[in-house]
């Protein structure tokens, strides 16, 4: 199917709408991420935070990719190997880890704002290896 077959272009469009959607939920999504992180600071023997927290972060990774961000994927999928490791160790006894995760933590949450809809309706060009409906994007 061309651009110029309506199906197409509908399908298109309403690709765009829910990466447009995706897109702006990144902020809330990444919100929760770091309730759940603090959640998890204050009560590390709690098994409940650990697995809201890990439940986030891994949903972040996996549908990252799906909406063409990439790098967003890839932080987050490094955030959840953190955690990983973190929640084996324990949280109090593993301050330099800490550390790691906020460091982490503040890249995803930098990734995000780049992500963040913009007011503009302006088109760009995809990123490198993006998937061909991600052309359409708005920036």
């Amino acid at each position: 199917a061309t651009v110029a077959d309506p199906a197409a272009s509908d399908k298109l469009a309403r690709l765009e709408r829910l990466r447009e959607s995706y897109r702006a939920k990144l902020p809330q999504r990444c919100a929760a991420v770091d309730a759940c992180w603090r959640s998890a600071c204050r009560e590390p023997d709690r098994a409940a935070h650990w697995r809201d927290l890990l439940r986030q972060v891994h949903s972040l990774a996996g549908s990252a990719g799906t909406f063409g961000l990439d790098a967003l994927g890839r932080a987050a999928q490094a955030l959840e190997q953190e955690l990983g490791r973190l929640r084996v160790e324990g949280v109090a006894a593993a301050a330099e880890q800490r550390v790691l995760v906020d460091a982490r933590l503040a890249t995803l949450r930098d990734l995000v704002r780049q992500q963040t809809p913009p007011a503009t309706g302006a088109f760009t060009a995809p990123q490198a290896g993006a998937p061909a409906w991600v052309s359409w994007r708005k920036r």
